[in-house]
């Protein structure tokens, strides 16, 4: 059975990643089938687990570019997809075409995601889509919320439909 492979707090494959020059400097890991952990930096706790199909970045895991990513909010179970992502030490960039799902079934989209490990939490560039359950929210000026999106700000003009019961 193999192990698995970790580098730093960051990266975890179940193969050696190879290391790749790059115009001379330090050398780049890549490898394919990341799957980790994301820890909250104020209490060391799992908020997120991760998965992309591969991944490069520095030696260090400091900087680490994905692609066909996956991750888990743990609190919440929130389940967010984009085909490119970026971890920057305990931050996270998703864009392309970002996709969020609730566990009652509300979905989203934007363009891009980012994730502060500081203050914990989620910005969501515009126009951020909100639909389920009958309702239909575009935000053009994207929305914030909180690492488990429990408390979520629209922002700019709002426009869209909600069902009234």
């Amino acid at each position: 059975m193999r192990g698995l492979l970790c580098l730093g707090l960051v990266a975890c494959a179940p193969e050696a990643p190879v290391p790749v020059a790059v115009d001379g400097n330090e050398p780049e890991v890549v490898g394919n089938a990341l799957k980790t952990e994301l820890h909250n930096p104020r209490d060391g706790k799992v908020f997120a687990r991760l998965r992309a199909v591969s991944f490069s970045g520095d030696r260090d895991g400091e900087r680490q570019s994905l692609t066909g990513v996956t991750v888990e909010l743990m609190r919440r179970r929130v389940v967010l997809r984009s085909e490119r992502a970026e971890l920057s030490g305990r931050n996270l960039q998703m864009w392309g075409k970002v996709k969020g799902v609730m566990p009652d079934g509300r979905r989203f989209t934007t363009p891009r995601l980012d994730y502060y490990s500081g203050p914990g939490m989620v910005s969501l560039s515009g126009p951020a889509v909100f639909a389920g359950d009958g309702h239909q929210l575009v935000a053009e000026g994207g929305a914030v919320a909180d690492e488990a999106f429990e408390n979520l700000e629209l922002q700019g003009p709002v426009r869209g439909r909600v069902r009234t019961r």
